[in-house]
């Protein structure tokens, strides 16, 4: 039988970082010596948290990330919006393969695919749209999870939006989901993530 390869590319736009999912990297050194050298000669900003502070956000922003994949997704990637390198992250944004699986058929899916426990609170904003990894259905929402301590794919976020793309060589789908959790900057952060959707490359290959 002959399997698909598929490749997804994506180049971050300023603050954001694509995190590491390869387990053999440790997500406190990675996170403190990007971090570190990120904020090198920067003077702290009302929204700084500190140096330590803002590297354990972002190292916990890995291991969510980790765990929220597993063997029948392709070519997982990940990124977080961390635009003070001694602040918060705001954003969580993953984008992954999935060829061997219909389309989501509903929003209420499509959500759960970023956080395993979630509920879509009020209406879901839907629409077409075209970029250039394929045609696209784009869902806007708001959703509360509920997270566990426990667990690291536990993110409550209360905004995000999801493309549900379809390339036209690949069989399946390639589904983006941002979310973010301070509802102030849902509208900048919702537009930054329209255009990583218009930067996603998808390559297919037999």
């Amino acid at each position: 039988m002959t399997e698909n390869f598929v490749a997804l590319t994506l180049r971050g736009l300023p603050g954001w970082m694509a995190l590491p999912l390869d387990e053999a990297v440790d997500a406190a050194t990675w996170a403190l010596e990007k971090l570190t050298a990120s904020a090198l000669g920067l003077e702290p900003l009302p929204s700084s948290i500190g140096i330590e502070a803002a590297a354990d956000a972002l190292r916990r922003a890995v291991l969510r990330a980790r765990a929220l994949w597993d063997d029948d997704i392709a070519a997982p990637i990940s990124f977080a919006f961390q635009p003070d390198p001694l602040g918060p992250v705001l954003a969580l944004l993953d984008a992954a393969a999935f060829p061997i699986e219909d389309a989501p058929l509903s929003p209420e899916r499509v959500a759960r695919m970023g956080s395993r426990d979630s509920t879509i609170v009020g209406p879901v904003d839907s629409s077409e749209r075209t970029v250039p990894a394929g045609p696209a259905t784009r869902y806007r929402a708001t959703f509360g999870a509920f997270p566990d301590a426990d667990e690291p794919t536990s993110v409550q976020a209360v905004g995000a939006v999801t493309y549900t793309i379809m390339p036209p060589e690949l069989p399946g789908y390639v589904l983006l989901e941002g979310q973010w959790a301070i509802p102030a900057l849902g509208d900048v952060i919702a537009e930054q993530i329209d255009e990583m959707a218009a930067r996603l490359e998808v390559t297919s290959k037999q």
